[in-house]
């Protein structure tokens, strides 16, 4: 038959080991909305950009300094070159060689740019 100490020492180490599991899930669960929340904002800036280019980049006049600074003065930031794209916050812009846009990617460009 346990003793009423044996109980208590139980009951004790569930206690402990149930508060350190809340614990860790209310720390893990924190973190989870703090990159979800970040992942927001960073498609808010995204969409953002993207819809104040949609109207330079139907204008069959426009060129790609036009598109790039529309896209610049939507997003606030500067644009850069890599992998064959003019990338605006988080935004990759393809273009062609007429200098209009050929692409739009958020993501990996192996999986969006066509394969020669």
């Amino acid at each position: 038959m346990p003793t009423a100490k044996t109980i208590s020492i139980t009951l004790l180490i569930a206690l402990v080991g149930s508060n350190a599991y809340w614990l860790y899930h209310s720390i893990d669960t924190g973190i989870s909305y703090s990159y979800l929340h970040d992942e927001a904002t960073e498609c808010q800036k995204m969409l953002r950009v993207a819809v104040a280019v949609i109207p330079v980049v139907a204008d069959p006049e426009s060129d790609r300094a036009e598109v790039v600074s529309a896209a610049e003065s939507a997003s606030g930031s500067e644009s850069f070159e890599k992998d064959g794209l003019v990338w605006i916050s988080g935004l990759g812009l393809g273009f062609d060689e007429t200098e209009r846009v050929k692409m739009a990617s958020s993501g990996p460009v192996d999986s969006f740019w066509p394969q020669p």
